[in-house]
């Protein structure tokens, strides 16, 4: 099987497929799954468009560093 190029990963390393999860994989995504409960709450106790707008915002952010920090784990346990 020919491993896919990973586009973060320098041009040395290849993503690999894995079935192993590291506890530093599975603590990011507790923490991230925390944040979404949070943003939740923010929007359920501020229902207006700012408070919507906010969260939208907030989510943009951590979606990105979610990404980010999936992307290195990936390039980073090969």
């Amino acid at each position: 099987m020919i491993a896919a190029r990973c586009r973060a990963c320098p041009p040395n390393r290849t993503r690999r497929p894995s079935t192993q999860v590291s506890t530093l994989e599975l603590f990011f995504d507790l923490v991230f799954v925390f944040t979404i409960t949070q943003l939740t709450k923010t929007l359920a106790d501020d229902t207006s468009p700012l408070g919507f707008a906010q969260v939208v915002i907030m989510l943009f952010v951590i979606l990105w560093m979610y990404f980010g920090c999936s992307a290195w784990s990936s390039c980073a346990s090969g």
